[in-house]
């Protein structure tokens, strides 16, 4: 989407989500967003309207107005070209930084994928999708849950067992 005001582009997340679940995303994206860290998506806008799309005008859809990032999911990306070692690098270093700060404000994601990672123009990774994200409970970040969240390729075994897990070190795994 674009502010016609300044021409600033910006990334348009509708979403289907009703009462709790959408309050808890909203909740969860400002929560990440107020860390202010460039490797972590910045939440500039939400709310409820019409939104326009191929012409037809859909009323009450939830929406949040993200940062944009033209390179797109960092998962798209690499299935189309391949980094050099170098930039591999540069751009998991900069996606730690993002989960550090996450972590030390006790966000666990429990969703990071590739393609929970967008792309700015100048390739800077930025973690997004805040939607199963859970602030940490207890004793060194575990959490209780019973439930299987996220990607079964990205979730750690503890998971699968209904065991108790650390946020933290799951986001790491």
């Amino acid at each position: 989407v674009r502010n016609v005001n300044n021409n600033t582009e910006y990334t348009a997340k509708v979403l289907k989500k009703n009462g709790n679940k959408f309050q808890q995303e909203l909740q969860m994206t400002t929560n990440a967003s107020n860390l202010n860290n460039p490797n972590i998506i910045h939440l500039h806008n939400h709310g409820i309207g019409a939104i326009t799309r191929g012409g037809n005008v859909r009323n009450n859809k939830k929406y949040l107005i993200l940062d944009y990032c033209s390179k797109r999911e960092l998962g798209k990306y690499i299935q189309a070209r391949r980094f050099s070692e170098r930039h591999s690098k540069f751009i998991f270093r900069k996606i730690l930084n993002g989960v550090e700060a996450l972590h030390q404000a006790g966000i666990c994601h429990r969703y990071l994928t590739v393609f929970n990672i967008l792309l700015d123009q100048n390739f800077n990774p930025k973690i997004s999708n805040f939607d199963i994200s859970t602030l940490f409970q207890g004793n060194n970040g575990i959490i209780n849950l019973n439930d299987i969240v996220g990607v079964p390729q990205y979730a750690p075994p503890q998971m699968y067992i209904k065991k108790p897990y650390n946020g933290s070190k799951a986001d790491i795994f």
